[in-house]
Parts: structure tokens; sequence; C-alpha cells
């Protein structure tokens, strides 16, 4: 696995003042929920003193409010400290990710609105491949007025 976040969460994260992060090791059962301002340089500096190679499993934008909240909501899981967690046979992925979801309504508008970007961009790259005009774009020219106007001089 590499050392740095896996792409999504890196897109994710990129535009975010901070990431919520599911942190772990292939060796090792429990996982670290967290937050960081960059979760690629938390994994690093954790790394020290720890025997097994720590990843970034999982990442998103998010906040102190939501980090708190998936860690009580996940506390009957807690193995030690506040923010490691024993999933036993769960995915933990799976589990932090649709807990964010639910418990902040803004991550899964924005997976909602990313999903119908991505629908319309496959959509409008089918119809140029086909031919089809392509009609209500935003900013597209309507079919009237497709000569720029002048500035006065």
């Amino acid at each position: 696995m590499p050392e740095s976040l896996p792409l999504p969460a890196a897109e994710k994260c990129a535009s975010a003042p901070e990431c919520i992060y599911v942190m772990g090791a292939q060796e090792i059962r429990p996982v670290k929920i967290g937050r960081s301002a960059d979760p690629g340089v938390r994994v690093r500096r954790l790394q020290t003193g720890f025997p097994f190679q720590l990843h970034v499993l999982w990442a998103d934008r998010g906040d102190s409010h939501l980090e708190v909240a998936l860690q009580r909501e996940f506390k009957v899981y807690r193995t030690f400290g506040r923010e490691w967690f024993g999933f036993g046979d769960l995915d933990p992925v799976a589990v932090v990710s649709a807990a964010a979801s639910r418990l902040d309504p803004t991550l899964a508008e924005a997976r909602r609105r990313k999903v119908e970007a991505d629908r319309e961009a496959v959509e409008m790259r089918r119809a140029i491949r086909q031919g089809r005009v392509i009609r209500n774009l935003p900013g597209a020219p309507t079919s009237g007025n497709t000569s720029r106007s002048r500035s006065p001089r």
C-alpha cells in the first residue's frame, strides 16, 4: 500500500481545511479515527515508534464536531485511548464512511452533487461523440444569440 493518501481521499482533502480519516495497518485490526489538516503527514508522525506500517484507509472533509460524533458513535468498539477502535469482522472504512454521511449531511449532499456532476459529464461526452446538439448547458450561448457583444468605445 502507498504511504500517501488514496487518490479519492487526496482530492477531497486537498480543498478542505481539515479531514477526518481512518488509519490502520494490515497486520492488526484496530484503526484510528482522527482529524488532521493533512492526514498523510499525520500518518508519518504516528508511524514513529509504531511496529507496523500505517496507512490512511479512508479520508473525507470534516471538522472536530464530526470527529467527536464518530468517536461517540463507535465508543463500544473503542480498544484503547479515545481514537483507536476494533471493529472485529466489520469493514471499518464502510462503517465509518456510512456513519460520517449520516452524521454530517453536508458530506452526503456533496457526494450526491458529485455523482450528479459526473453523470452529466459522461452524458455530455457521449453527446459530443455522437454529434448531438447540446442545449441548456450553463454558460452555453443560446441558439439565437451566438455573437459577441461589442463594448462601447
